[in-house]
């Protein structure tokens, strides 16, 4: 009898497992195990003549093909912005303005969980598409360090080509088991799920994903989906941006936030490469610019725990990669040195348009 509830429990345990595979594998996303049938580049052109923005459903596809299409398009735009979702509120195309006493026109290329492989290959795209003004850097506290986020595969061959090109290198890069195990394991996150049911959810509901453009609407209360503005920053939806204001942030979520710092950061190697990306950006004939966005002030409440040793060592790092590669560094991952309140903010580690506007000083 035993035996026979054993392996019932086996049995039902192995299907649950295998469906919510499968639900991830097909619903993807984030658009990091098939190709999406809306085309990037059409997308992207569209995006940067619209007068609103262009809806942002979940599951149109990999933020970082996006990236790649817009990467050719900066005809318009004196700055583009390099880094995670904490630097997507970056904007020239709304009421708080960011970084306007340098940036007159902004195309973010912002992708989500960005690492150093982010940034080295959206840089080497960007500079490959002759863009020679201000590549603004968003440097989050992981950014020097390498594998923290396998979503770089998407364009694991152009990282490659960028890495050969900026380190003068001629390796393969072939796929190690840590990156095949990350993508493996994606497909039973918990997070990576959630998002999965509501793409499975919208297309029974509203049928094949489609281009749309957005109407007119007020960027502090969004609209059903999220937006793509003009210049590409993002602007969450109503029932995200809603959910964010009822959930108070408490000392123990702000203290215990281990977002990808939940290991060592800014290795030797990792700080090397990305002086040396600096270097090469500034050598190609753009100008580097280094931005640290702030997180929420109760972070920054205790001593000892993994995101303040985080802030602290990245930010001084930051400074010191700055002042030896003669970069305009600007922020602070500090809200009290920039002037943010703790309402300026939608969670621990991203700040609202209106924080990001008070950035206007090189430190």
């Amino acid at each position: 009898m035993f035996s026979f509830y054993l392996k019932s429990l086996l049995y039902l345990t192995v299907s649950i497992l295998g469906s919510i595979i499968v639900l991830n594998y097909f619903a993807d996303p984030a658009g990091i195990y098939r190709p999406s049938s809306v085309s990037p580049d059409t997308y992207a052109s569209r995006l940067v003549k619209s007068k609103n923005g262009l809806l942002w459903p979940e599951g149109m596809f990999a933020e970082r093909y996006l990236a790649k299409a817009l990467s050719k398009l900066h005809q318009n735009a004196d700055c583009i912005v390099v880094g995670s979702s904490r630097v997507m509120q970056v904007s020239s195309a709304r009421e708080h303005r960011s970084l306007n006493k340098i940036c007159s026109s902004i195309l973010n290329l912002s992708v989500s969980g960005a690492g150093i492989e982010d940034h080295i290959t959206l840089s080497y795209f960007v500079v490959k598409a002759g863009f020679r003004g201000r590549i603004v850097l968003g440097i989050a506290p992981w950014t020097f360090t390498f594998g923290r986020d396998p979503r770089w595969n998407k364009y694991k061959d152009d990282y490659q080509l960028a890495k050969d090109i900026i380190y003068n290198e001629n390796k393969n890069l072939e796929q190690t088991p840590i990156q095949t195990l990350s993508l493996l394991s994606n497909l039973l996150n918990f997070e990576h799920s959630v998002r999965s049911f509501a793409v499975l959810t919208r297309f029974f509901a509203h049928g094949p994903l489609a281009i749309e453009e957005a109407p007119s609407f007020q960027h502090k209360i969004g609209l059903s989906d999220p937006v793509k503005l003009p210049d590409a920053s993002h602007v969450y939806s109503y029932h995200y941006m809603k959910k964010m204001v009822q959930n108070v942030i408490t000392l123990e979520q702000a203290t215990s936030h281990e977002y990808k710092v939940n290991q060592p950061v800014s290795p030797r190697e990792g700080i090397h490469s990305y002086k040396t990306l600096i270097e090469w950006i500034s050598a190609s004939g753009a100008t580097p610019i280094m931005l640290l966005i702030p997180y929420h002030p109760m972070a920054w409440s205790k001593d000892g725990t993994a995101i303040h040793a985080a802030m602290v060592k990245t930010e001084k790092i930051a400074h010191q990669m700055a002042k030896l590669t003669n970069t305009q560094l600007y922020g602070s991952y500090n809200p009290n040195i920039i002037g943010c309140n703790i309402d300026e903010f939608f969670d621990v580690m991203h700040a609202k348009d209106v924080c990001l506007q008070k950035i206007n000083y090189p430190k």
